[in-house]
C-alpha cells in the first residue's frame, strides 16, 4: 500500500469502491456533486461543491490553448459540466445503377458517371446508425479528491 495520501485538490483513478478507498486514504471523497463544508481543507480554499465526475470523462482546462485544437468552448468554469455532442458534419447519399437502365431522371441532380455505374447524389441525410453517445473506449473507475 503506497503511503502517499496526496495534496489537497490533487485527484486519483482507483478500482477501489468508495468504502474501501476512504478507509485507506482518510481525507478523500469520490467526486460525486457533494456539497463541501467550509470545515474541510478544499472548503477553506473558496469551494463549496465538488464537480460530479460520475459517468463522465475528465477534460483538461484549455489554459490559453487554440480553441481549434482544444475545449472549442474555451476555458470553462473548473468542475463545470459540458454535455454530449457530436462535430457537425453531413454525408451525401449516392445511388448507383447501371447506365443502361431506363428511369425519370427529372427529380435528379446531373449524374456521374464511373465504371458502367451512373451515381446521382440525392440529398445529404443518412440513415440514422449507432448507440446512445460518441464515445472512445474506456474502462470504468472510481474519481477521488483529497479534501483534508
Amino acid at each position: 500500500m503506497s503511503t502517499d495520501n496526496g495534496l489537497i485538490g490533487e485527484i486519483k483513478y482507483s478500482i477501489l469502491e468508495p468504502g474501501i478507498f476512504t478507509r485507506l486514504y482518510p481525507g478523500w471523497e469520490l467526486l460525486a456533486g457533494q456539497e463541501i463544508g467550509v470545515d474541510s481543507e478544499l472548503g477553506k480554499l473558496g469551494f463549496n461543491k465538488l464537480p460530479d465526475a460520475r459517468g463522465v470523462f475528465l477534460r483538461g482546462m484549455n489554459e490559453g490553448r487554440d480553441l481549434q485544437t482544444g475545449d472549442p468552448d474555451g476555458n470553462r468554469s473548473i468542475g463545470s459540466l459540458q454535455v454530449d455532442d457530436f462535430k457537425a458534419h453531413n454525408h451525401q447519399v449516392r445511388l448507383k445503377f447501371h447506365a443502361d437502365l431506363n428511369f425519370d431522371s427529372s427529380d435528379f441532380p446531373p449524374a456521374a458517371k464511373s465504371d458502367g455505374l451512373t451515381q446521382v447524389v440525392v440529398g445529404d441525410v443518412t440513415t440514422e446508425r449507432g448507440g446512445l453517445e460518441t464515445r472512445p473506449r474506456n474502462i470504468a473507475v472510481y474519481i477521488y479528491i483529497k479534501m483534508n
